[in-house]
């Protein structure tokens, strides 16, 4: 054999060593990378995978383009890679909360609103110095029990049945509704420029961003226990509350709402604390029976896969593209992370 004859017969002996390697460091990279949503999708679809560890019982999520928030009753937490990491912002130790954070957190650039068990708190520089607003709010107003941005204004919802609004960047309070009770104000959502807030009795809507109320219907809703919402989101022109019995969902407006197929029932199985909205799917994250998935807005089937069962009590949903950020408080705050297929 010549020496240009061997040279030939080494080289290709190395090209194909260096083939073995790419591929094993390939298998290997897949079998690794479970936990990261925009890898490959051996288990990503399948099956839900942890996320970045956060302290505290966890609240709510906000979503700021490809910033992700999450309220804690120990702190604010902000994410730039889609859960896998968490930053905490704020403590309760540092702005001396002695109850803890409540209700909801809202960002847009540089300005953050979280809730407390104290009125709320207001950064102005992207979560580095915090202070206390609690202007217009009153005396008997003091737990947050939701915060939500809707174009240029930001809503606050009571434990004592008040809503107050502020222009958003503004820190003086202005009350937007009562309940006429000591009926907690849970939740707020925009459906095609109609604002919603849902409480332990029923709604409000507001046709002009939340400058006047009034009740909304409860048609279809059959009982006290279902008119108690906690959450909503849509899916085209349909609105979608979260109960304590149930979802349902109205196709007209918010005149009427009928129940959606599927989902637990019974004593404790069909309180839903969280709705969201993927693509075509609909999202329902139950207090004690996980998530569960509907691609047509009627029928839902289970979708807790990955999730052990002293984890699946939801407190919050969250999208990202098609990446699905879950938070569940029981028995200690974790996060999820799951994609739509």
């Amino acid at each position: 054999m010549t020496k240009m004859t061997r040279n030939k017969h080494l080289a290709k002996r190395a090209l194909l060593a260096l083939l073995c390697v790419s591929a094993l460091l390939e298998i290997w990279g897949c079998s690794d990378d479970k936990s990261n949503p925009s890898g490959p999708s051996d288990g990503a679809t399948s099956q839900w995978t942890l996320g970045g560890s956060v302290t505290g019982i966890a609240r709510r999520f906000w979503v700021d383009g490809g910033t992700l928030y999450l309220l804690t009753s120990n702190g604010v937490f902000r994410s730039n890679d889609t859960a896998r990491t968490w930053t905490q912002l704020v403590t309760r130790a540092q702005v001396n909360l002695a109850g803890g954070f409540e209700g909801g957190v809202v960002a847009q650039g540089s300005i953050i609103y979280a809730g407390s068990s104290d009125y709320a708190f207001f950064s102005s520089d992207g979560g580095i110095s915090w202070r206390k607003i609690r202007s217009g709010l009153g005396a008997t107003n003091y737990v947050c029990e939701s915060l939500y941005r809707s174009g240029n204004r930001v809503f606050y919802g009571s434990n004592v049945g008040g809503a107050f609004r502020a222009t958003f960047g503004d820190t003086t309070w202005t009350t937007a509704f009562t309940t006429g009770g000591l009926h907690s104000v849970q939740a707020f959502f925009n459906h095609n420029d109609t604002l919603y807030a849902g409480h332990e009795i029923g709604m409000h809507r507001s046709f002009d961003n939340g400058a006047t109320w009034n009740l909304a219907p409860t048609t279809g809703l059959p009982t006290t226990d279902s008119r108690k919402v906690f959450a909503f989101t849509k899916r085209g022109s349909s609105l979608y509350i979260a109960t304590n019995q149930g979802v349902y969902v109205s196709r007209n407006g918010g005149a009427s709402y009928s129940a959606v197929n599927g989902l637990p029932t019974g004593e404790l199985d069909d309180d839903v604390r969280a709705l969201a909205t993927a693509g075509n799917s609909v999202l329902v994250g139950m207090r004690y029976r996980g998530v569960w998935r509907s691609t047509d807005g009627v029928n839902f089937t289970d979708w807790s896969q990955g999730i052990p069962q002293q984890n699946d009590n939801v407190a919050d949903l969250a999208v990202m593209g098609n990446v699905v950020i879950m938070a569940s408080s029981d028995p200690s705050p974790t996060i999820w992370i799951r994609r739509i297929p």
